[in-house]
């Protein structure tokens, strides 16, 4: 996502700078590598929207990422996105439950596969910031972008004329995470009716397990998961490996 552009922006008008202004939001799709910058390449995808529309939140966000694999399932079943490491866009997991949900539903034209591939630590430039580069160069000779619709059309010009998406209110859903948190061990019940069902058709050696096995009661260090953001970037970058 390109830095958030604060409109109007008007740089000759000092009381400009002190007015509290529109905040206008631009999620970028490139191609790999300097593609965007050929006239025959696949163009750029630009989704926008401002805080009129919505915010900035995890599901805002995956709002805008669902919007733009939807356009890219027309020409591709199998779609990878290559991400920076900001955890608050590109590493949670609102993002990866609703992804997941999105392409396993009746949802018009989808993808079979997504992938989401990240950058190493320090490696951090992607086509995508080399595209913003140009929105901000674009913006300087015009100096006065009034409006949102001023903004929509100095992208438009940049880079092999992106196509750019305006977000409506109709396309942001309010995706949760999804994750269930409970107690490690299992439900007292279930041991005790395995022990009293089935604990006699088993050979001696093997019943031990049964009445060792602890009950999410008997954990109580494990009774609450604090999945705090360590802990989930770990687990989604164990999981991407």
């Amino acid at each position: 996502m390109q830095k958030v552009i604060m409109l109007p922006s008007m740089p000759g008008v000092k009381s400009c700078v002190i007015v509290n202004r529109l905040v206008a939001y631009h999620e970028t799709f490139t191609p790999l590598g300097d593609q965007h910058k050929k006239k025959h390449a696949k163009q750029v995808l630009s989704i926008l929207w401002h805080e009129g529309i919505s915010g900035r939140s995890a599901a805002d966000d995956t709002s805008a990422f669902i919007k733009a694999i939807s356009m890219m399932a027309e020409d591709a079943k199998d779609i990878v996105i290559w991400c920076d490491n900001c955890s608050a866009q590109n590493i949670n997991w609102n993002l990866f439950t609703s992804i997941n949900r999105y392409i396993n539903s009746n949802a018009g034209v989808l993808p079979q596969t997504v992938t989401f591939k990240y950058l190493e630590t320090g490696h951090t430039f992607l086509s995508a910031d080399s595209f913003h580069g140009l929105v901000e160069n674009n913006m300087r000779p015009r100096k006065n972008v009034y409006n949102f619709h001023d903004f929509v059309t100095v992208i438009q010009p940049c880079g092999g004329a992106p196509k750019t998406v305006e977000m409506h209110y109709h396309d942001f859903v309010k995706w949760d995470k999804r994750i269930q948190s409970r107690p490690r061990g299992i439900p007292e019940w279930k041991k005790m009716k395995i022990i009293e069902s089935l604990q006699r058709l088993m050979p001696e050696p093997k019943r031990a397990f049964w009445n060792t096995i602890q009950t999410d009661n008997q954990v109580s260090d494990l009774t609450e998961i604090d999945i705090t953001e360590d802990f989930e970037k770990t687990v989604v970058n164990s999981v991407l490996d």
